[in-house]
């Protein structure tokens, strides 16, 4: 199988899509755990712009390897891709889940949950919608928690707080937050 791996690298490195995907598809019809094939098979996929079998190979490889971070921010961003914002909010979510505690940690996590869900629920007054606004409140409360101190992570918080207000229809909150994350961010000494 990594000799097979290995060709199938080769192939999509040289733009031979169509062999590549073969080659690839026959590894996980042989044993679908091989998650390495799952993955160059997305690539695959992306180069080849086709970006439903891309988001699918993610999805694959998801399920033979759930817990890994980098896998559920891939997906979200093919999900999010193709318009998918159910896997996309679903994959942030994950991609927190499984990254807290760990080296792959990071506050755009977060960040990008509460975007998502911002964009997601932009109008939508249901009681789903306000469910996942209150989540990705949490989260954002979670990040200024756990990084306590960084005042950039901090000004970008209240930047997509003012984003979710404005999502909901109260602008005159949004633009409050907004002017506060505006302040926030212009005492930042280096911001990126």
């Amino acid at each position: 199988v990594w000799a097979r791996l290995g060709m199938s690298k080769t192939l999509l490195a040289m733009g031979k899509f169509d062999a590549a995907e073969d080659m690839l598809e026959g590894i996980i019809r042989e044993d679908e755990r091989y998650i390495e094939a799952h993955d160059l098979l997305a690539d695959v996929y992306t180069q080849k712009n086709d970006m439903i079998s891309a988001q699918k190979a993610v999805e694959r490889a998801t399920h033979v390897s759930p817990k890994s971070v980098h896998r559920h921010r891939r997906l979200a961003e093919v999900a999010e891709i193709n318009g998918d914002d159910e896997i996309a909010i679903r994959s942030h979510q994950n991609a927190i889940r499984w990254g807290i505690n760990s080296c792959h940690e990071s506050p755009q996590d977060y960040f990008n949950y509460a975007r998502k869900v911002a964009e997601h629920t932009a109008g939508d007054k249901s009681a789903e919608a306000k469910n996942l606004i209150k989540q990705a409140n949490t989260f954002l409360d979670r990040a200024r928690k756990r990084y306590e101190g960084n005042p950039e992570i901090n000004a970008q918080a209240t930047m997509v707080e003012a984003q979710m207000l404005n999502a909901q229809g109260n602008e005159s909150k949004a633009e409050e937050q907004m002017i506060k994350a505006k302040n926030l961010f212009n005492n930042l000494r280096n911001p990126s």
